[in-house]
């Protein structure tokens, strides 16, 4: 397998200010609750959730898995039921492959 990042720590000094905005950006985001959203939205029905690569390739083998990944599938998969519960039936599973 090609290595993509050669140095670890070069990359990220390269990188700094990116990731300075990144944990800024992070730092305004705010906990918003299914209410808030459904509210918002005006009915569940206009609620959608979204959910990109959770599949056996990414989060539990092959070469991206790791143990930091596989930690957020109980996470997601509560969130899933909480939307259930909110009757959130506008569901996203986007993924692709290598072949």
């Amino acid at each position: 397998m090609r290595k993509i990042i050669k140095n670890v720590d070069e990359f990220v000094s390269k990188n700094l200010s990116f990731f300075n905005y990144l944990a800024k950006w992070e730092e305004t985001l705010k906990e918003i609750s299914f209410e808030e959203i459904i509210s918002h939205a005006g009915s569940a029905d206009s609620v959608a959730l979204l959910s990109v690569d959770m599949i056996e390739g990414f989060t539990r083998i092959g070469p991206l898995a790791s143990e930091r990944i596989e930690g957020i599938i109980k996470p997601v998969v509560e969130l899933f039921k909480k939307a259930e519960l909110y009757k959130i039936k506008n569901i996203v599973l986007a993924q692709d492959n290598h072949h």
